[in-house]
């Protein structure tokens, strides 16, 4: 195969030479690559772009858009719509480890609210938040930390309780040493023993230690951490008086959608077809058309909103009782097809 190089010109020697990487090349009229175009480098085009093939992308994980709007299916020509919007592809294996989702009932909600109409997910506690406490340390005056005070804690798995033993040197962990005069110091190192621990977790701004459950959700609730000497460890801010108990677990749990509650109207994803427990399922997000034989809506609902209702069902009628939060959910866009956009609008006083 030939390799044909450019030409340069030598202004140096005054004469023509071949030409080198530093040489810029400029055409007047159009240049056609009949047997195809390979850069090494990078290329910039000042001008537009256009591709009449497939445009194919190696070794990016992830795609940037600083477009306002994406406009899916354009051209669609079609009168009968079909459903639309992102999928996420998920490997469903049959040995789910505590970070998955190890169990998932759902269906397609429908106008009435009838049986199927449900939306449902269980059971994703590390997405949870952990329960915690704190712990004020004082080794600088009053009743200062001494060798031998402990901080006994409570994990949330239901075993043994951890004793954390204060010693004045040579401390063994989960013993940890004071630094005598210096409660910042001290604190840090409890944290350290704390943290070492595969069932808590443990930080420290400057001689309060936050203390928290490595097991999320809601079993860390109520679970005890207490001081031998009150006046050494103690509630942050009140010297003799005993730690709280961890509070604060959260169970993520994505549960049924509902009108009726803040912390259920909050609405994340409809289904497009019914599923079972344990089988996987294609949740469809915002500006989603939503195309189901479970959605009998009349002609003279077209064009109207759907609004969340008390059993995550959709329901054409806004709710008005106190108390109750006002979700709309979309638009009917056909008898049996909603074009899913949920939005919260406000809290029925």
């Amino acid at each position: 195969m030939a390799n044909y190089k450019g030409v340069g010109y030598d202004s140096t020697n005054a004469r023509v030479r071949t030409g080198t990487s530093s040489d810029e090349i400029q055409f007047a009229a159009q240049v056609t690559a009949q047997d195809g175009l390979a850069v090494t480098g990078s290329a910039s085009v000042s001008g537009d772009l256009t591709v009449q093939g497939d445009i194919v992308s190696r070794s990016e994980s992830n795609l940037l858009v600083q477009d306002n709007f994406i406009d899916l299916n354009q051209g669609q020509s079609s009168v009968t719509p079909d459903s639309g919007g992102y999928t996420v592809q998920v490997a469903r294996a049959s040995t789910f480890t505590s970070k998955n989702i190890s169990a998932f009932v759902a269906a397609v909600a429908n106008s009435s609210g009838t049986a199927g109409g449900n939306i449902r997910f269980t059971n994703m506690p590390t997405n949870g938040v952990r329960a915690s406490t704190q712990v004020e340390v004082n080794a600088t005056g009053g009743t200062t930390i001494a060798d031998g005070d402990t901080l006994t804690v409570q994990p949330a798995d239901g075993g043994g309780a951890i004793v954390f033993t204060a010693k004045a040197s040579g401390a063994v962990a989960p013993q940890f040493n004071i630094v005598a005069g210096n409660s910042n110091s001290t604190a840090d190192n409890l944290r350290t023993v704390i943290q070492a621990q595969a069932k808590l977790r443990a930080t420290v701004l400057n001689n309060v230690v936050t203390i928290s459950q490595e097991t999320a959700g809601t079993t860390g609730n109520t679970k005890t951490c207490q001081s031998s000497d009150t006046g050494a460890m103690f509630k942050p801010g009140a010297a003799t008086t005993q730690p709280d108990n961890f509070a604060g677990g959260v169970n993520r749990d994505i549960a049924l959608a509902s009108n009726a509650a803040a912390s259920s109207s909050v609405v994340l994803g409809i289904l497009d077809a019914a599923s079972t427990s344990g089988n996987p399922a294609l949740v469809l997000g915002g500006e989603s058309m939503v195309k189901s034989s479970n959605y009998t809506f009349n002609d003279v609902d077209l064009g109207a909103k759907v609004y969340l209702g008390t059993s995550g069902q959709l329901t054409t009628t806004a709710p008005t009782a106190a108390g109750t939060y006002v979700v709309e959910c979309g638009i009917i866009f056909d008898n049996d097809t909603v074009l899913f956009r949920p939005v919260f609008i406000m809290e029925n006083g």
